[in-house]
């Protein structure tokens, strides 16, 4: 949340009475940078120094853009900028962020310049850059990811940070060292130079501190002084103060290859001697400063140079946004790719860049404090390209733990060893501020060390869920007289016990690194499963500073303890594949193993639908009893428990057409694996009298077939309409249902034909009926001479012995008539069967 705006501003509220001229481009935040402690003489550099910032408005051809008004998110007018295209206002102990208007157009906000803070309270500078792009969507981004801890704070003069985007690929101010840049003049020269690593494959501007604020000739070389030039000369104009001169090229005129290096020449304007500052120290570890050519060690010219991306060079960019399921932006998110590890944070509107990223396919992953996170698989990177990861799926979880902020000090919290709630009456507390809210827990030691504190708070868990612990944590430490900073021996840790114990000590309590944040605000996290039957688990923050060295700090501010809740995505786009008059696969890839369940139907309220509980990653659902010839609607959902699942959007496919046929006869035309329609058909003998199988006939003649189903609403007397695929079972042709069409119940059947047991199935030629009236309904006599579990056979006064397939109904004995559908079984070759429905089929005599 932006913080209020003091009355105390110089610039006052205005009506826009000149602004440029608008048009559809775009102002790009190019950089900004907090002032170093002398260059803004403050102590030790001797008095307090000012409370100014500085903003540069330049075009992409680099030239100034005057009339453009700076203001900040709520509307305050702090001016405009004028030829030079520069605004010099003042804060009075105040924050406030920045950005432009030109009536049309609104640049990104600056971060919030926050002047109320120790040790000087009201007295820090900064400086700002932004570039008007002449296209919505122009081809080139900047890196305004900031080093070092922004508005940071301290007891001591020099404990503080100078933050810088890093869009400076030079900067001569150590960001996590506001008291780096002690500064003297050079030796009298024709040439003063910096060397510099590039960071981006676009030099934009640069910045030089002549001798009484002079302009000078800016120009890139190659490798070093000897280098050959890349792209123009720029001059800067001379000004008041050193933070108005800046020195712009055209966006795409010096090209250069990220992690080369390059040299940056610095000339006066009219070709005579002068000096220039230079630091005292070694402040940029990638350079040095060059007088007339010649290396100056341990030291850096007093300046800057401001880089962009457009393309990449041998590398690429992973680029995107992060939002929470509500299309929340979300600032300050983790991003992170793998392999490589390589990591970056979003910006106040939740977009970020990943730059310089090798080749490669990635697994990209955001997270922040209290949401799930949401992991991106297979996003490929390639030379010179930008990929764009939107990770937008976040959802905020709920916080189990009581008091997380330690707003209401230590309540719900357990102490072992020192612990300590910041600010409070010693006054040693202002040295660092809260993450958020007010307060933090931890030690602030002014002298000494060997000091351990551990907090607990036990919390109730569901079982077989995974847990997430997250929070914020601080270290640093100075030794040596403030000469040397010992980030790394002061460290933090979370902890969480799935047994809900309280002995950290205990083997099972699983725990994060050990680590140092280096005098900054920095996550730690782990996760660990709830193990039945333990209802409850414990949270431990750990930390310990084993030496004594001045001002030790460590602590801990806004812990999240809850279900984790990983987001499942569907990563790729749903497809339909194996499309058959009858059936379809669906196919689709997540981020992470969850079920799988496709909707689907004639419309968008679909109606029907299949799911598979078994998690995968690659999923394939076969929807099946599909009709032929028809579009279908569909849409995928992946989740499970302890997930937040995803679904897509709608899609379609249409099955193939079937073979359509009206004649049973006809069958038998046609191969097994035909998809056919068999329209009409009234069933002899339903799924409920014969199970897995009923029968259909023609009404007129006698020719029947046999529909495998096991639909027991499919009964004697329908009239259907049957979908399928032709096969042959035991020698008897068939259908394998897939779908029926039902249009009328209790019709009379047909009559069945009468036929002695030896020509049933046709086994004599010329003597069969139909379709060698095998699937028709049929009636013979006989005598009955054994009987079986589900069989019993009938004995004609030939001799001639034929099967009959009874089921449960009771076996008769003596001289009976039979009714049934003529079929065929196996049995040592194929032989035919009288399949009984009821029991009234069977008649004595």
């Amino acid at each position: 949340m932006h913080k209020p705006i003091s009355t105390f501003f110089i610039a006052v509220f205005a009506i826009v009475l000149c602004v440029s001229s608008a048009s559809a481009g775009k102002y790009q935040l190019a950089y900004w940078r907090e002032l170093g402690a002398w260059e803004n003489q403050a102590p030790p550099a001797g008095t307090y120094g000012m409370h100014d910032v500085w903003i540069h408005v330049w075009n992409e051809d680099g030239t100034p853009r005057p009339n453009v008004q700076v203001r900040n998110s709520s509307g305050f007018n702090f001016g405009y900028t004028n030829s030079h295209g520069i605004v010099h206002t003042q804060l009075w102990s105040s924050a406030s962020d920045f950005m432009c208007y030109d009536g049309t157009n609104v640049s990104e906000a600056t971060p919030i310049f926050d002047e109320r803070r120790a040790p000087h309270w009201g007295h820090y500078s900064w400086e700002v850059g932004f570039v008007y792009r002449n296209s919505n969507n122009p081809n080139g981004v900047f890196d305004t990811v900031w080093d070092g801890v922004l508005n940071s704070t301290s007891g001591d003069n020099c404990d503080i940070d100078a933050p810088c985007t890093r869009s400076l690929a030079f900067v001569s101010t150590n960001p996590e060292e506001a008291c780096s840049d002690p500064y003297t003049l050079s030796s009298t020269v024709t040439e003063a130079g910096q060397t510099f690593v590039a960071k981006g494959d676009r030099v934009i501007a640069a910045k030089a501190w002549l001798n009484g604020n002079a302009g000078f000739k800016a120009e890139i070389l190659d490798g070093g002084p000897n280098g050959a030039r890349i792209g123009s000369i720029v001059v800067s104009p001379s000004e008041s103060t050193y933070e108005d001169i800046l020195a712009m090229w055209p966006f795409d005129s010096v090209p250069v290859t990220p992690g080369n290096t390059y040299y940056l020449k610095i000339t006066s304007t009219n070709g005579t001697p002068f000096q220039v500052q230079r630091t005292l120290g070694n402040t940029y570890p990638n350079g040095c400063f060059y007088e007339n050519k010649s290396a100056v060690p341990s030291s850096d010219m007093c300046g800057l140079v401001v880089m962009a991306w457009t393309g990449y060079g041998s590398n690429g960019r992973i680029s995107g946004r992060v939002r929470d399921i509500n299309s929340v932006a979300l600032a300050n998110a983790r991003v992170t790719a793998q392999p490589g590890n390589l990591t970056t944070f979003t910006n106040s509107y939740g977009d970020y860049n990943l730059y310089n990223v090798p080749p490669g396919v990635y697994t990209v992953t955001a997270s922040k404090s209290g949401y799930s996170e949401q992991t991106l698989r297979g996003r490929v990177v390639t030379a010179g390209q930008t990929t764009i990861v939107n990770l937008d799926r976040l959802k905020a979880l709920t916080n189990l733990l009581s008091n997380p902020g330690f707003e209401s000090d230590f309540a719900s919290w357990t102490k072992i060893g020192t612990f300590n709630r910041y600010p409070d009456d010693s006054g040693q507390g202002f040295a660092v501020v809260p993450h958020g809210g007010q307060k933090w827990v931890g030690t602030v030691i002014c002298q000494g060390g060997n000091q351990y504190g551990t907090l607990y708070q036990q919390v109730g868990v569901s079982n077989d869920y995974e847990y997430l612990a997250s929070g914020w944590y601080f270290t640093d430490a100075f030794a040596n007289n403030r000469a040397q900073e010992w980030p790394n021996d002061n460290q933090c840790r979370l902890g969480i016990d799935p047994k809900g114990g309280t002995n950290k000590l205990a083997s099972w309590v699983v725990w994060s690194d050990w680590s140092s944040s280096q005098n900054q605000w920095a996550e730690l996290k782990v996760k660990a499963n709830a193990q039945p039957p333990y209802a409850q688990m414990t949270v431990f923050l750990d930390y310990k500073i084993p030496y004594t060295h001045e001002w030790n700090k460590a602590g801990f501010d806004d812990i999240f303890f809850g279900r984790s809740m990983p987001v499942i995505v569907i990563e790729t786009n749903p497809s339909a594949s194996n499309v058959s008059a009858f059936s379809a696969t669906i196919t689709w890839q997540t981020n992470a193993p969850s079920d799988s369940r496709v909707d689907y139907g004639l419309t968008t309220s679909y109606g029907q639908s299949k799911t598979v509980s078994t998690p995968v990653i690659d999923h394939s659902v076969t929807l099946t009893g599909l009709r032929p010839n028809t579009t279908y609607h569909f849409k995928v959902t992946s989740g499970g428990s302890g997930y937040t699942s995803d679904t897509s959007a709608d899609f379609t496919f249409t099955t193939a057409p079937c073979t359509i046929v009206s004649d049973i006869r006809n069958l038998n035309a046609l191969p097994d694996q035909t998809e056919v329609q068999l329209s009409s058909k009234i069933v002899t003998a339903g799924v409920n009298q014969l199970g897995n199988m009923f029968y259909v006939q023609e009404n007129n003649f006698p020719a029947g077939i046999r529909v495998n189903s096991t639909d027991n609403t499919i009964c004697e007397g329908d009239i259907r309409t049957i979908y399928g695929v032709l096969t042959t079972v035991d020698g008897e042709r068939c259908i394998d249902c897939t779908s029926t069409d039902l249009f009328s119940t209790a019709n009379p059947v047909p009559r069945p034909y009468g036929i002695i047991a030896g020509q049933l199935g046709g086994v004599a030629a010329g003597k069969a009926y139909g379709v060698n009236n095998v699937g028709v309904l049929m009636r013979t006599w006989g005598a009955v001479t054994s009987t079986g579990s589900d069989y019993f056979i009938l004995t004609d006064a030939s001799g001639h012995q034929l099967k009959i397939m009874c089921g449960s109904i009771p076996k008769p004995s003596g001289f009976v008539a039979v009714t049934g559908i003529c079929g065929k079984t196996q049995s040592g070759g194929t032989a035919p069967v009288l399949r009984v429905r009821k029991q009234s089929d069977i008649t004595p005599f």
